[in-house]
């Protein structure tokens, strides 16, 4: 008998998430790099403190993604350098896909 075990295989990943202050009527997350979605979505949660005399509590969601521009192929990427100064700018700022949710969380809050 042996008490040799075989190899444990396994990987620790850190988000590196920036975000806005605590304490302001907004909240703002940056999420940067494909691995967030890769292996388990992110969960972002907001508490929220409302005021005792708050007639309603309304959210709006928004979500923005941008693709990279470095990750394309360096002859895609000189390409896209001799464009016109328009579709230039366009590939390297990228256009965001955009998605905003209304959340009407009154009920849930008020007596």
């Amino acid at each position: 008998a042996s008490d040799a075990t075989s190899p444990v295989r396994y990987r620790m990943v850190a988000a590196r998430v920036d975000h806005s202050a605590v304490g302001l009527e907004k909240v703002f997350w940056r999420l940067d790099g494909p691995e967030f979605f890769q292996e388990n979505p992110p969960q972002l949660i907001v508490i929220l403190q409302v005021p005792n005399d708050a007639n309603g509590l309304h959210l709006k969601a928004v979500m923005r993604a941008y693709r990279r521009f470095t990750m394309f192929p360096a002859s895609l990427r000189d390409l896209v350098r001799e464009l016109p100064e328009g579709l230039r700018a366009f590939f390297q700022r990228g256009a965001p896909i955009q998605a905003v949710t209304r959340y009407d969380l009154s009920p849930m809050c008020l007596p």
